[in-house]
C-alpha cells in the first residue's frame, strides 16, 4: 500500500536487496522503511486475523466432527437395543403362537370328549 511512495526511489538491486537513488536518499530512506514497516505490520495483522478466523473455523469444524461422532455412536447403540427388542418380541409371539395352538388343540380334544360324553 504505501510502497507506492517509495517505487520512484527505491529499486530493487539484482541480490533480492534494495537501492534508493542517490538524489533522495537521506530523506526518503528512513520515510520508506518506517512506510514499508507499516506494510508488514499491516500483512502480518491481516495473516494474524486470517489464522486466528481460520483457527475458529477449524475449532468449530472439529468440534461439530465430534458432536456428530457421539451422535452417530448413541444411534447405533439404540439400533442395536431396538434390534434386540425386536428379537425378543418375535421370539414372545413365536412362543405365544405355540401357546395358543396348544390351548386351540385342548379346546378341541375338549370339545369332542364332551360330544362323545354327551351322546352316552
Amino acid at each position: 500500500m504505501h510502497n507506492e511512495y517509495c517505487r520512484g526511489t527505491v529499486q530493487s538491486s539484482g541480490d533480492g536487496g534494495c537501492c534508493v537513488s542517490n538524489s533522495s536518499r537521506s530523506s526518503s530512506d528512513g520515510l520508506c522503511q518506517e512506510l514499508l514497516s507499516v506494510d508488514i505490520s499491516e500483512k502480518e495483522e491481516e495473516l494474524e486475523s486470517t489464522t486466528s478466523r481460520l483457527n475458529r473455523q477449524l475449532s468449530d469444524v472439529e468440534f461439530a466432527r465430534s458432536s456428530l461422532e457421539r451422535q452417530k455412536s448413541t444411534l447405533e447403540s439404540e439400533l442395536t437395543a431396538s434390534r434386540q427388542e425386536v428379537a425378543g418380541l418375535k421370539s414372545t409371539v413365536a412362543q405365544m403362537s405355540a401357546a395358543q395352538a396348544g390351548i386351540e388343540a385342548e379346546l378341541a380334544a375338549t370339545k369332542v370328549v364332551i360330544a362323545v360324553l354327551s351322546q352316552v
